[in-house]
């Protein structure tokens, strides 16, 4: 990435001066001097040249690397043009830096522009579809790379798309105005003849040097394509005796392949849908599974693969498929759907495909609400219950819980789904008592309508559950089940057995680190338990002594 900024960077400098020859020539040849005199630096020159050797072997070792050729249609453009790169931009390079420093030839623009249309309007049409090539490859490389960053977003695509249309029109527009504008000179023999003067041809044979050290590039080049294609196939054959292993998908089938791939380029070589956004760099964490169970250890996460993971805060279970080479038999769960985007990477969370977790369970229900109901027409119940709704919900996620789901005239909440338990408990607590005070405005608003104002029955556990995505098509969400959204549940409903408005277990009281008092602890007896379970039966007003 960093070789491809450095080479983005050049490239961009050196159209915005091909833009220059819109106002005239001279200016375009002013601007090239400054553009040469940067550039051509000597120490800016190594890491120039360093960049762009560093990009080509990058580029063909990790296509080397590769176990599968399995890519998405912006991998392919971006790997075929990189390719075509040097076929097309050989003789430019050689007419120009390579002519300079080895022969002393003066490679102005008037120089470059000239060569390119004396010789017809076939060399003119290469030369722009080269800088079109060059600047698409380095933009599909550029977006690849900010479409990661959180702050790309909103207007910035956008913007970014505008700006990268507009830079090579300027500078394809600004080469043929400059052409133009030779042309008219070149009718002048004056002219010529100091243009001849000042180009400083040594040799007269540099022309067909040129041409011929291009075509042994371009030769050698192909060889070198022709040789790592030819040492793929070569591993590829010899790997069949490797020995094989096993990746067996929870949600997909079980597949044998031999031992030396990553965990994605499996799934793309077997035609499993993967995420991932990124190509397999190991930068956008949607290829992410989780490890159910491996009959050999796995080797750690390097440095980068653990900054990835520690972004999304992903437990020690999860990995990065393309940086995960599993060695034996292995079983595995893709954590985001294979049409995962980087908008839509926020829609899902570390517990969407199931984890067992301790958290706060809250349920709430309106006392009376069926007699309260029975004298309404629909429209005024469906009024109220959807202000209902709105009070409480509000209130919950003020405290930092999550609705699980509305159940007609109640609910049900979650606490400490991305907190500790005690963090959720207390949040849970306080959200009880938020809900309280909303519940008293809401009867205010609506005394006219009542005939009695509004009360609820809250219960609250804290324990572990299973949290996973769960359900059909739009009404599929995170969502909790287990013993403790039971007990929750049932301690909800035992408010109206024992006359108060909120039953509280022990357990979230002690995790919160609060104290009711001892007057208000009870045993409740739980259907199907035999022991006995200890709560804190609380009239509404004890909440208020719960801290903001």
């Amino acid at each position: 990435m960093a070789s491809g900024l450095i080479l983005f960077v050049y490239v961009l400098t050196h159209f915005l001066n091909h833009a220059l020859g819109l106002y005239s020539l001279p200016l375009m040849e002013a601007g090239g001097a400054y553009f040469k005199t940067f550039w051509r630096f000597p120490p800016v020159s190594i890491v120039l040249y360093g960049a762009l050797v560093a990009h080509v072997f990058l580029t063909l070792g990790h296509f080397y690397k590769r176990q599968t050729l399995s890519m998405s249609m912006r991998e392919w453009l971006q790997l075929c043009l990189g390719i075509l790169i040097p076929l097309f931009m050989a003789l430019h390079l050689f007419a120009t830096r390579f002519a300079n420093e080895i022969y002393a030839l003066n490679d102005s623009y008037t120089y470059v522009v000239l060569a390119t249309f004396i010789q017809g309007p076939t060399s003119g049409i290469l030369n722009v579809v080269g800088l079109l090539i060059v600047w698409v490859h380095g933009c599909i490389g550029l977006y690849a790379w900010l479409k990661l960053k959180p702050w790309f977003s909103g207007y910035l695509p956008s913007i970014a798309l505008i700006l990268a249309a507009l830079v090579p029109v300027l500078a394809i527009n600004g080469f043929v105005a400059a052409g133009r504008e030779i042309e008219w000179l070149a009718e002048d023999p004056d002219w010529m003849t100091e243009y001849y003067k000042n180009l400083n041809i040594t040799d007269k044979n540099l022309g067909n040097i040129i041409t011929e050290t291009a075509l042994i590039f371009r030769y050698a080049f192909v060889g070198l394509l022709i040789a790592i294609v030819g040492s793929r196939l070569v591993r590829q054959i010899s790997s069949r005796k490797d020995t094989q292993v096993i990746i067996n998908y929870l949600d997909g089938p079980k597949v044998t392949h031999p031992v030396g791939s990553s965990l994605l380029e499996i799934s793309r070589i077997h035609n499993i849908p993967h995420a991932s956004v990124c190509g397999g760099r190991g930068r956008c964490s949607t290829c992410r599974v989780r490890i159910l169970s491996s009959d050999q250890a796995l080797s750690p996460p390097d440095s980068e693969e653990q900054a990835v993971l520690d972004r999304v805060r992903a437990p020690k279970d999860v990995r990065l498929a393309c940086q995960l080479i599993p060695t034996g038999k292995i079983k595995v769960i893709r954590l985001l759907p294979a049409e995962a985007t980087m908008t839509t990477l926020g829609e899902y969370s570390n517990q969407a495909s199931g984890v067992e977790q301790v958290v706060t369970v809250l349920f709430a229900d309106i006392r009376g609400f069926t007699q309260t109901s029975e004298a309404k027409l629909p429209f005024d119940v469906v009024y109220l219950v959807n202000q209902f709704s709105i009070a409480m919900g509000d209130a919950i996620e003020a405290s930092g819980g999550k609705v699980d789901k509305f159940l007609g005239d109640g609910l049900m909440a979650l606490f400490g789904i991305d907190s500790t338990p005690q963090e959720g408990c207390l949040a849970a607590l306080k959200a009880a008592k938020q809900m309280r005070l909303a519940l008293n405005e809401l009867n205010a608003k609506l005394a006219d309508d009542l005939d009695e104002p509004l009360r609820i029955g809250i219960g609250i556990h804290a324990g572990p559950v299973v949290l996973g995505e769960m359900g059909y098509g739009a009404s599929r969400g995170l969502t909790a089940i287990g013993d403790t959204v039971n007990t929750a549940s049932r301690l909800e409903a035992s408010t109206k057995e024992l006359g108060v408005s909120v039953c509280i277990s022990e357990n979230v009281a002690n995790l919160a680190g609060y104290e009711f008092g001892k007057n208000t602890v009870q045993q409740l007896a739980l259907r199907g338990k035999k022991l006995k379970l200890p709560i804190h039966a609380l009239k509404i007003s004890d909440l208020d002594a719960i801290p903001d």
